[in-house]
């Protein structure tokens, strides 16, 4: 049998390990997590709303993201990174 003969499960399965279906979090590599939508909502403290339209680019500023199919995921670093961005050093009028 060879590996287009395998099935897609026990392909996933080999040689790397991947999150159950029921997981929050996809691991990427294993040094870097994606965090979903509702996660980063928290993380911010804004609603799931919020962070769906600064991540599609309708609303400024734009939160750096990944878009799988339907799916929006975010990197953790860039969101940290965003947050830093957003950090106001001057008192503006």
């Amino acid at each position: 049998m060879n590996s287009l003969d395998v099935p897609i499960a026990q392909v996933a399965r080999a040689g790397k390990s991947y999150p159950a279906a029921d997981s929050k979090r996809i691991t990427v590599g294993e040094t870097e997590s994606l965090m979903t939508v509702s996660e980063v909502a928290e993380y911010l403290r804004v609603s799931a709303a919020w962070v769906r339209q600064h991540a599609g680019g309708l609303r400024q500023p734009v939160v750096p993201s990944v878009k799988m199919g339907k799916a929006v995921r975010f990197r953790r670093e860039a969101v940290v990174e965003f947050v830093r961005a957003m950090e106001r050093t001057e008192r503006t009028i």
